[in-house]
C-alpha cells in the first residue's frame, strides 16, 4: 500500500518539474499539460501560473482516462542569489481527499540540485521525500530520491528523463520498495502553453 500511494504520489513532483521549465517572466500565463503513464492510463491537465519577481501562484484541475480527478494548488518562492526555492500547496482528489505538501531546495551550477520535502494525507499522517536531480546533457537529467513513510518504512526511486522536443518530456523510473520489490514507470508529458 505504501508504494501504491508513492506512485500516486508522483505525479506532484513530475509536474513540479514541469512547472519549473514553463516561462519565468511576469505575468499570468495558461498551460495545458497531456500525460501519459507506462500502464497506457492517460490525463490532462490545465489551469494559470501567476508569476511575479522571485514569486510563483498557481491552479490546476486534472483528470485520467480511468476517471481519476484533482485540483492543485500552489504557492512558490524563489531566490535567484541563492538559487534556492520553496514552496507549499494542496492536492484535493476528485473523491474529496486533500493532501498537503511542503518543500524546499537549491541548485548547484555544474552540480544539480536537490530538494526535501513531505505531503500529509487525509489521515493525518505524513510521507517525507529527499533527493536530487542532475543535468545529463542535451536535455537529459537524472534523479534520485527517498521516501519515508510515517512507521520509517522506506520507498526509494532512481530516474532518467530526455526533453524531445515542441514540449514533450520522457521519463523512466525504478521504485524499490520497503519489502525490496521493484516497480518500472514511464511517463509522457507534453506542456502546451496557451496560444
Amino acid at each position: 500500500m505504501f508504494t501504491k500511494s508513492l506512485l500516486k504520489l508522483s505525479l506532484i513532483p513530475a509536474a513540479a518539474l514541469i512547472l519549473m521549465t514553463t516561462d519565468a517572466s511576469a505575468g499570468s500565463r495558461q498551460r495545458n499539460f497531456l500525460f501519459q503513464t507506462g500502464n497506457g492510463t492517460t490525463g490532462q491537465v490545465s489551469g494559470t501560473v501567476n508569476r511575479s519577481a522571485g514569486h510563483a501562484t498557481g491552479s490546476f484541475t486534472g483528470s485520467t482516462s480511468n476517471g481519476g480527478g484533482w485540483t492543485r494548488n500552489f504557492d512558490r518562492s524563489y531566490d535567484p542569489a541563492t538559487k534556492s526555492w520553496s514552496q507549499t500547496g494542496q492536492v484535493t482528489t476528485n473523491s474529496g481527499k486533500t493532501y498537503n505538501y511542503s518543500g524546499s531546495g537549491s541548485c548547484t551550477p555544474g552540480a544539480g540540485c536537490s530538494s526535501s520535502g513531505g505531503v500529509t494525507g487525509p489521515n493525518g499522517k505524513t510521507v517525507t521525500h529527499n533527493g536530487t536531480v542532475q543535468a545529463t546533457g542535451n536535455g537529459g537529467w537524472q534523479t534520485n530520491g527517498t521516501w519515508t513513510g510515517p512507521n520509517g518504512q522506506t520507498a526509494t526511486r532512481s530516474g532518467t528523463g530526455q526533453y524531445e522536443g515542441n514540449g514533450i518530456f520522457d521519463s523512466n523510473a525504478q521504485w524499490t520498495g520497503p519489502n525490496g520489490n521493484t516497480v518500472n514507470t514511464q511517463h509522457w508529458i507534453q506542456i502546451t502553453p496557451a496560444q
